[in-house]
């Protein structure tokens, strides 16, 4: 048992440099003290075992690693061009120094339940705005987010965009959005939306991530893989088509 405690709290110690956040930063996504944090790291104890899912969900890596069964042969965060977590503020932690500018909007409580750790915004008039917008590999590249439908939301129309890309004549060339009540590509009229295959369920946390990969977008939600479009063109042919 003491062994094991060691091998959770040397990954946590491990996990948490490699992701480049203090003793603090991770105690406040975790609503726990930073004292408790380095109690975990120095072997003195051990994270409650409720814990254990958002630490993996804080890393980015399964429990199974947390527990020392697995061994990640990838680095999750190479290649990372762009990350906001709406820690109280829109700096971009990914270390490209992309940081945004918030227009309307408020903070309000993330998926673990502590407040000022996601952004309310209406998804129209609220947003956050990048003036230099990540550059994406024209072979492959993935966008993972979370998002959230509060009870009042009208579920009718285009509505609640989730991440957008405009060219410099403010025409579209990329929009992950939704359309009723299914997170949505926008294909523009011009190849086929691309929808989760369920509707979705206010009051409720999505991942949604969209790879982009061959010449294909493929849409997975919470996880599984809800579809693949035939939206064929990188967003910088459309915005150099239409700019």
């Amino acid at each position: 048992m003491i062994q094991a405690n060691n091998v959770i709290n040397g990954n946590i110690g491990r996990l948490r440099k490699q992701l480049g956040i203090t003793q603090e930063q991770l105690a406040n996504r975790l609503g726990v003290s930073y004292q408790a944090v380095s109690k975990w790291e120095n072997g003195q104890s051990c994270p409650d075992i409720l814990l254990i899912p958002m630490l993996a969900d804080v890393f980015g890596v399964t429990i199974e690693e947390i527990f020392g069964r697995t061994v990640h042969i990838f680095d999750l965060r190479k290649g990372l061009v762009l990350e906001y977590l709406f820690d109280g503020d829109v700096r971009d932690s990914s270390g490209e120094g992309r940081h945004g500018r918030l227009e309307g909007g408020k903070y309000g409580i993330d998926r673990f339940g502590r407040k000022g750790g996601a952004l309310a915004l209406d998804g129209r008039n609220h947003y956050v705005r990048i003036d230099q917008p990540p550059i994406l590999s024209n072979d492959a590249f993935s966008i993972s987010v979370w998002c959230y439908y509060d009870t009042h939301k009208i579920l009718r129309g285009w509505h609640s965009a989730i991440v957008s890309q405009d060219g410099h004549n403010q025409n579209r060339a990329f929009q992950l959005s939704t359309k009723d009540e299914y997170i949505t590509l926008h294909g523009f009229l011009r190849e086929p939306d691309l929808s989760m295959n369920a509707k979705i369920v206010k009051e409720h946390w999505y991942h949604v991530t969209m790879t982009y990969e061959e010449s294909r977008y493929r849409m997975y939600v919470g996880g599984t893989h809800s579809g693949s479009g035939g939206i064929g063109r990188h967003p910088y042919d459309l915005y150099k088509r239409y700019n």
